[in-house]
């Protein structure tokens, strides 16, 4: 009778600590789901940003300024002197197929673990050719058409930006 009261006794309290235990993980899961925004990414430790591609492709495909945007070349982190801050750029083709170039303003944030959260801000701008394959942000703001189309038409590109408000 002993034996069964102990044995009892200790499932109890294993079943109690292995819930315990199932609980907490589980709410730091949930903790983990819930601080991260449709607008963010999270980047395990160590990993490259192209192992997040596919992720951040339809992120910047959500976000309003680049809606007609339909598809996304290549992108990359660069830091703006023009605005002091960081940016995602990337290269793009529009719904009528003209090239564009495009960066949104990202705020990146680190954690203990060395995994980094990158957040897409509703700031952004583009640059799409007309008459022309390669487009550049200006230094001085606005873009530059560096490599023109036909040589009979005229060739520029198109600034648009989107402030977020």
């Amino acid at each position: 009778m002993k034996t069964k009261l102990t044995i009892t006794l200790v499932s109890l309290c294993l079943v109690f600590f292995l819930f315990n235990c199932s609980s907490e993980n589980e709410k730091e899961s949930n903790e983990n789901l819930t601080t991260l925004s449709k607008d963010d990414l999270k980047i395990e430790k160590n990993k490259d940003l192209n192992t997040y591609a596919s992720n951040l492709r339809g992120k910047i495909l959500k976000s309003d300024i680049f809606k007609d945007l339909n598809t996304i070349k290549d992108f990359e982190i660069k830091y703006v002197d023009l605005y002091k801050s960081d940016y995602l750029y990337g290269k793009a083709l529009d719904s009528d197929g003209n090239h564009v170039v495009f960066r949104q303003k990202i705020e990146v944030s680190k954690h203990k673990d060395g995994s980094q959260t990158l957040r897409l801000l509703p700031i952004g701008e583009k640059c799409t050719g007309v008459n022309c394959s390669k487009c550049s942000f200006a230094n001085d703001g606005g873009c530059d058409c560096d490599r023109a189309g036909e040589p009979t038409q005229s060739s520029y590109c198109n600034h648009s930006t989107s402030t977020g408000d």
